[in-house]
Parts: C-alpha cells; structure tokens; sequence
C-alpha cells in the first residue's frame, strides 16, 4: 500500500491554495471512484472455513479497503458458477432449518452474493471442512483511508491525480475553482478510466491471432 501523501507533489501544484487534508480527501474520492468503475484492483484471499449446513460467509479483504464486488469463488479446486439471487429459489440457500424442510447438503456448485462482501453457496456445504473456501475480490478504498493500493501510485497515478483535480477544481468560490480545468481533467479522468476498464477485462497479455495450420 502506498501512503496518500505520495500522490500530493503531483496534485498540488495545479491546485494552487488547496488545502492538504482536502487535497487528500479529493485524492481518496478520486482512487474510489476508479476502483468501483474499473475493478481493477482485486484482491486473492486465503482460503476460509466452511460449517456443515451453514451457506453465508462474509469476506474479509486488506485494510483500508471494502468489497466492490466478488468476482470469483472457488471451492476447494472447484470454480463456483455465480448465480443472481433472482435466480436462487430455494428459501434454504438464506436461511437454513426452516421448519418442515430438509436441508439440501452437498458440495457447493454456485455462489451469489447477499451484499458486498457477503456471498452465499449453495447448495449448502455437506461437510465442515478448514480453509476450502477462497474469493477473488475487486476492492476500493474506505473514505478514511490514508493508504491506497501500490498499482494505484505505480501504474496510475495520473489518473488519481486527474480525478482529484476534477473535485478540487469544481469546488465553486476559491482562488483554484476553474471550470474548464475541471472539464478538462474530466475527460482525462475518464479516458484512463476507460483503459483500465479494458485492462480489467481483458488482462495485460497480448495473445497472437495466428493459429499454426494441422497437417492432414
């Protein structure tokens, strides 16, 4: 993690008289507002419990940060296949022991998520069994963060830098209020935005489009 005052010397000098502490809360809101676009930065969390019968688990990511959305659940080596709740039927997957109804027990094919960072299995795990359960996470920053994640600073600090300009300069009465600069940094903001966005979908590595001809 990289600590927010790393990102003020390329901030505040387009700022000029730009408080610190909104400078850094500008940055924060700035570094949220990308992560929950982009999902670009994820988190791989250590396996966890589960309890036989038992279908909600709540993750847990790094500090200074919250869930945007889980992106991928395995069970031991199993891959899960998300499901919208709209498509779970079965009152047992959220809430177990309903009176009159068996339990459907067996190893968990699908999950879905009650809320971020809350995900349910389903059908219900058979068995109590120690670190099976892992995620794959997107993250963002919580408001009172003093740390972002390192890809933010290494790999896209302009962009930061480009969404704190935008809140900072669209603030209305002060010496840096300018609205064509908060424009302006908009339109970069956004276009990093939308490379991320790409990154975040497609990944970093370039695959060749040529396929080496079978031999009949």
């Amino acid at each position: 993690m990289s600590a927010v005052s790393l990102f003020l010397p390329r901030l505040l000098p387009w700022v000029t008289g730009c408080s610190e502490p909104l400078a850094r809360q500008s940055l924060v809101d700035a570094a949220i507002e990308f992560c929950e676009e982009t999902q670009l930065v994820q988190q791989q969390l250590a396996p966890v419990d589960v309890t036989a019968g038992v279908g909600t688990y709540t993750l847990a990511p790094a500090a200074d940060t919250i869930i945007v959305s889980t992106m991928k659940v395995w069970y031991g080596g199993t891959l899960l296949t998300p499901a919208p709740t709209a498509e779970i039927d079965s009152i047992l997957a959220f809430s177990s022991g309903v009176t009159g109804l068996p339990q459907q027990m067996s190893e968990p094919r699908c999950f879905y998520e009650l809320s971020p960072g809350v995900i349910g299995v389903y059908p219900l795990p058979a068995q109590t069994v120690t670190s099976i359960l892992s995620a794959r996470i997107a993250t963002k920053p919580t408001r009172a963060a003093t740390t972002l994640p390192d890809l933010l600073y290494n790999d896209w600090v302009e962009a930061i830098v480009a969404g704190a300009r935008v809140r900072i300069h669209s603030i209305p009465g002060n010496f840096f209020s300018d609205d064509t600069k908060a424009r302006e940094s908009d339109v970069r903001f956004r276009t990093f935005m939308n490379r991320a966005r790409n990154i975040s979908k497609r990944g970093r590595i370039n695959s060749s489009m040529s396929v080496k001809p079978n031999q009949f």
